[in-house]
């Protein structure tokens, strides 16, 4: 019996290492490429940052609706679904690599401070979101009922950003609209 499982086990050895030389030949380069950053670059980096930002490339081609959530945003994630939360009610997303209101929800704190569909979202509170995902800044704009949240904005067409300041409230999720 025990012959006959290590001849079994023998055999199951070619198709798995055939499948494991599959994925290191396709991922050689990744690796490569996070060896060199981490011996090249100016500071250190955090060894989930460059996986990170590997795996948001990877989903980012495949469609606009794809995304990842890491650990780290997976509670900011669920609060949200859930609707258990105050900010100033907008509804984000990617749209050529731009962080973009889609639309701010009729009669927010956002829509009242004059953000529109289709701005363009810079930053908030002075902090740059440049490379930011969209569940890192939902999170920086949720906070406690009746605090003020600053944000800069670029209206569609126009050159120049604007500064505009919200009142969160407490945020009621509607799952249909029409």
């Amino acid at each position: 019996v025990v012959f006959g499982v290590i001849v079994l086990m023998f055999l199951q050895l070619p198709p798995m290492a055939a499948k494991q030389d599959s994925v290191i030949h396709t991922y050689s380069a990744l690796v490569e490429v996070d060896a060199l950053a981490k011996q090249q670059f100016v500071d250190p980096i955090e060894d989930d940052r460059l996986v990170d930002g590997a795996i948001r490339g990877m989903m980012f081609q495949l469609d606009p609706y794809s995304g990842y959530i890491s650990p780290n945003e997976l509670s900011a994630f669920e609060r949200r679904s859930r609707g258990d939360f105050s900010g100033v009610e907008l509804e984000l997303g990617m749209q050529g690599g731009q962080l973009t209101v889609i639309a701010p929800v009729d009669g927010s704190p956002a829509a009242q401070a004059g953000v529109l569909a289709g701005d363009a979202l810079l930053s908030i509170e002075g902090h740059k979101l440049e490379g930011r995902s969209v569940f890192d800044v939902e999170e920086m704009l949720v906070g406690p009922p009746g605090t003020r949240v600053h944000l800069e904005v670029r209206h569609p067409g126009q050159h120049d950003a604007q500064r505009l300041s919200a009142v969160r409230g407490p945020v009621h999720l509607k799952t249909i609209r029409g």
